[in-house]
């Protein structure tokens, strides 16, 4: 390569080749560098956001797991904790919509956030029923059934007092009928079954009939007007029944249409942009380790070549030198 050249050519060319190699290494490590930073901050980007998924999945979980809590014992500890829950998944929910720029993991993002508000609509319809609930519960059913058992013992205790035997068997069956309502009632309030309903209505039927019985065959006023409190509570109790059955059945249909729909379709909405995001990290992963393996094998052969061609135009150099001195290499 170096015969019959100039020892300024020589000296020109080995040192620009040197130089040469020099730079295609500095450049080959300058871009997958540059490659390592890109994929770096991806990669980062990519966790950021499986992350902030991850939390949106966990409070999600908790709002949820405290919803079912709530609806279970209708506690205010239970409320407060879906609502804080609520808001914390909320807050993560928005974060999630401002840094996810994907279009179609957006879209997943926006589906859920809308479902979310969707779901504490649907709770704060729950709560008011669990209001509506309790105060005819407490306010209707607990009050005017003691009052009609009150009244009844009162015709009970009166006839047998004057040995009115028929119309303390009459009141003692009313009394029965009415025992085994309100008994049914609470059942109704623990599983609210239908099958509660109907017994609870057959007890009421029945006690209304006995109590017919005893309009006709009451004259002592005493017990008359004692006989017209219960009446007048049966209607009042009957219809704070229904009322309290209408109340139950809505928030249960609220829970299972709408609910537990939303909470789980919110869930899917998470989870699929979660996995699409693992997705890629997995692809990612092995991908910047590929390419970080070719950079550094390029430079290495790159590095070896330009060492190999530096002791080569050295060695040729020197014996020009020595050479134009007379002197023999």
């Amino acid at each position: 390569m170096f015969k019959g050249m100039s020892l300024a050519k020589k000296l020109t060319l080995g040192f620009s080749l040197v130089l040469v190699l020099l730079v295609v290494i500095g450049f080959v490590a300058y871009s997958a560098i540059d490659q390592a930073s890109t994929d770096f901050s991806t990669y980062r980007r990519m966790a950021r956001n499986t992350n902030l998924n991850g939390r949106i999945q966990a409070n999600l979980l908790s709002t949820r797991l405290s919803a079912t809590r709530f609806i279970r014992t209708g506690s205010e500890e239970e409320q407060k904790a879906v609502e804080e829950r609520y808001a914390a998944t909320e807050g993560f929910m928005t974060e999630a919509k401002e840094s996810i720029k994907n279009p179609e993991r957006a879209a997943l993002i926006a589906k859920a956030a809308e479902g979310l508000t969707k779901y504490d609509e649907s709770f704060q319809k729950i709560v008011k029923f669990r209001d509506a609930r309790n105060d005819l519960v407490n306010n209707s059913l607990n009050v005017i059934g003691p009052a009609m058992e009150k009244a009844l013992t009162g015709i009970l205790t009166s006839a047998e007092h004057d040995g009115d035997m028929a119309a303390a068997y009459n009141a003692s069956l009313a009394m029965r009928n009415l025992l085994l309502a309100r008994l049914y009632v609470v059942k109704f309030l623990d599983d609210n079954s239908q099958e509660a309903v109907d017994r609870v209505q057959k007890e009421m039927a029945a006690c209304l009939e006995q109590l017919n019985v005893l309009h006709q065959e009451l004259i002592n006023p005493e017990r008359r007007r004692l006989l017209a409190e219960v009446m007048d509570g049966h209607t009042t109790y009957s219809a704070a029944f229904g009322k309290v059955v209408t109340v139950i059945f809505a928030r249960n249909n609220e829970i299972s249409k709408t609910l537990d729909v939303l909470g789980r379709q919110v869930a899917e909405h998470v989870e699929a942009v979660k996995l699409s995001y693992m997705k890629d990290q997995d692809a990612l992963g092995p991908q910047v380790q590929a390419n970080n393996e070719r950079a550094i094998t390029f430079i290495t052969i790159i590095g070896l070549v330009a060492v190999i061609l530096g002791i080569f135009a050295a060695v040729a150099i020197i014996r020009g030198i020595l050479r134009q001195l007379g002197c023999d290499p």
